[in-house]
């Protein structure tokens, strides 16, 4: 995929869980993998009773496959990920260069 030769995209799932990984596709969905995480380390009952708490409306048998919000992601064009390309294959080759130039670098933002 565009994100890494091992990496499979699944474009409309809320969260993911893939071993000891763990991903979201955003704020309130972050939220959602909390309350998973909640339920797989300490049972349904805690993470259903911290959602009511927090007066977060949530669902107990929520598996992360359907996010409401990710038909409104718009669509890359090939001129977009083209550019993500080279900007990627940029921003290596100069913390590469620095790198072997026994440069101190540091990355302080996501270019991409």
């Amino acid at each position: 995929s565009l994100f890494g030769p091992k990496v499979h995209w699944i474009p409309c799932a809320r969260w993911v869980a893939d071993g000891p990984f763990y991903t979201s596709s955003g704020v309130s969905a972050g939220t959602d993998l909390s309350l998973v995480l909640l339920r797989e380390i300490f049972g349904s009952d805690l993470a259903d009773a911290t959602a009511r708490q927090a007066e977060y409306p949530w669902d107990l048998a929520d598996d992360g496959t359907s996010d409401p919000f990710s038909h409104t992601i718009p669509k890359q064009t090939w001129g977009q990920v083209i550019l993500t390309r080279v900007q990627k294959a940029v921003a290596s080759s100069v913390f590469c260069f620095g790198f072997a130039l026994g440069y101190k670098m540091q990355i302080t933002q996501n270019l991409v």
